[in-house]
């Protein structure tokens, strides 16, 4: 009688915690039960499939998978993507100051080409120019490298410096640059002139931090040019700050009028879709 009691105790536990999981599964919600069902096939998946899995890209592709039901705006950004994402929004990063392009090589060794150079920023101070090949960073070859690899060596915190070793057209030896990284501007307004005596032309590549300020400097520079009409040109405009396209809105709309209206379920997290309505109903001031 002694040696049974630890099996019916063992029983009893048992039963407790299995009518603890029946019980959460039955009384909870369709959210709940939904959740516990992606959680015990990740956890199926990962411990019963036939090769190694790698659980970061699984869960990612699962967050992928999720989003692509919804509607065509919503959609999943890792981490790393973000970063960039939100550096061109705050309108500033800390690097060399280029743009460059990933040039195909044999057999995936992809050479980094220097597209353009920031005037006045670092890398022109150093000397590249548009054109040249950066073959090798810090003295290791960057050959092959992919556009992490080149973001990870190139950019970092303003006042480091970083060794270059470019190929340059019509150059037969390789030239050694060492550039200071600086805080770099990203500008968003790509262009702002006019096209007649009373009409100007200003465009806009995304809604920034800085944006405002610069569409706002812009049009006084085009007021002062005798501007009485403008022509926004939003083409491939990327989007950004909501707030901050609220603003430029502002800016050209008079008395009060309807610029944004948010429509959500739960406004603690935020509406999971926003409908825009902007008017214009007069001439740029």
């Amino acid at each position: 009688m002694r040696r049974s009691w630890p099996y019916g105790l063992a029983l009893l536990l048992v039963g407790v915690v299995l009518g603890f999981q029946i019980g959460a599964v039955v009384s909870g919600d369709p959210a709940r039960r939904a959740l516990r069902k992606l959680q015990e096939a990740f956890l199926i998946v990962q411990q019963r499939y036939v090769d190694p899995v790698d659980s970061a890209r699984l869960t990612e592709s699962a967050l992928e998978g999720m989003l692509s039901r919804l509607d065509p705006h919503s959609v999943y950004i890792p981490a790393d993507e973000m970063r960039r994402v939100q550096e061109s929004f705050e309108g500033a990063f800390e690097g060399i100051g280029i743009a460059y392009e990933l040039l195909p090589g044999p057999n995936g060794r992809d050479t980094i080409a220097v597209q353009s150079v920031i005037p006045g920023g670092p890398s022109e101070k150093a000397g590249l120019l548009a054109g040249d090949r950066i073959v090798a960073i810090n003295d290791s070859s960057a050959i092959g490298f992919t556009h992490e690899q080149v973001q990870r060596t190139l950019k970092g915190p303003r006042g480091t410096q970083v060794r270059v070793t470019v190929r340059r057209p019509g150059v037969s030896e390789l030239l050694k640059l060492t550039i200071t990284r600086d805080r770099i501007p990203l500008y968003t307004v790509d262009a702002a002139y006019m096209l007649d005596e009373r009409t100007g032309y200003l465009k806009l590549n995304r809604f920034a931090r800085t944006t405002y300020r610069e569409f706002v400097q812009a049009l006084r520079q085009l007021r002062q040019q005798g501007l009485e009409r403008l022509v926004l040109d939003l083409r491939d405009n990327s989007g950004g700050y909501l707030e901050v396209a609220v603003q430029v809105a502002d800016e050209l709309l008079g008395g009060r009028q309807l610029i944004v209206r948010q429509e959500g379920s739960v406004r603690s997290i935020g509406p999971p879709g926003i409908r825009i309505r902007v008017g214009f109903s007069r001439p740029a001031r």
